[in-house]
């Protein structure tokens, strides 16, 4: 709930800081290598908004370990809570792509798949 929200989280309207969480779920650490960057979850929160549909985080802050697991470059910007990885729910790439690419904050964004694509800032 927003209630539990603090500092400039409390200005997200659809994602919490969970959801940013290692996906390593406790494995190599305890979820948060780094925090979530404002800049980016804050894109990330137009860019849903815009696209008036669920999103879903399947990558956020990643420890090191991890990142390479899941085949990461070892410069990650995921390793500083700069990327993330979403897709949003009845939107292909192309659609969430052409959203992100909208916002001069973002560094650089590419498809994943059909439906799901990275995003990152500097």
């Amino acid at each position: 709930t927003s209630s539990t929200k603090t500092g400039w989280w409390k200005d997200i309207k659809h994602f919490t800081r969970d959801e940013f969480k290692c996906k390593c779920g406790g494995k190599y650490c305890k979820g948060f290598h780094a925090e979530p960057q404002e800049k980016l979850v804050r894109v990330a929160d137009a860019v849903r908004e815009a696209l008036d549909a669920p999103a879903i985080v399947t990558s956020g802050v990643r420890c090191t370990r991890h990142n390479a697991n899941v085949g990461g470059v070892s410069n990650s910007r995921h390793l500083s809570g700069k990327a993330m990885d979403f897709g949003v729910k009845g939107k292909t790439a192309d659609q969430i792509l052409a959203e992100v690419n909208k916002h001069s904050e973002i560094r650089y964004a590419y498809k994943i798949d059909n439906s799901h694509v990275h995003m990152d800032i500097a």
